[in-house]
């Protein structure tokens, strides 16, 4: 995220959404991400079934605004939460999962 903390008017940016392979041989994942909110059930962002990274594969795809803050937006906790697991047997490969705060 670009900041831990987050107020009226200002984007919240995923400064890094990155994705690596640093094996030598292609791989096929599941990807789910999700924006956890204070109130509201949770904001898929992505969810494929079935991606391939490439050996070597190492891809930002941030950074990306996820909202803004306006006067409607809930306050309190957030997170956003990022998982690649295996697609066939489901077992959980990388997590990553990033708070901050809307105020």
């Amino acid at each position: 995220m670009s900041k831990d903390t987050y107020v009226q008017g200002e984007d919240v940016i995923a400064t890094a959404l990155r994705l690596v392979n640093l094996g030598p041989q292609a791989v096929t994942v599941s990807i789910k991400s999700r924006l956890m909110r204070p109130i509201k059930p949770p904001q898929i962002i992505a969810n494929k079934p079935s991606l391939q990274l490439g050996p070597g594969a190492d891809k930002n795809h941030g950074p990306k605004t996820l909202f803004k803050v306006g006067a409607n937006t809930p306050r309190g906790a957030y997170a956003l939460d990022c998982r690649l697991s295996d697609p066939v047997t489901k077992e959980l490969l990388a997590s990553d999962v990033t708070h901050f705060t809307v105020q």
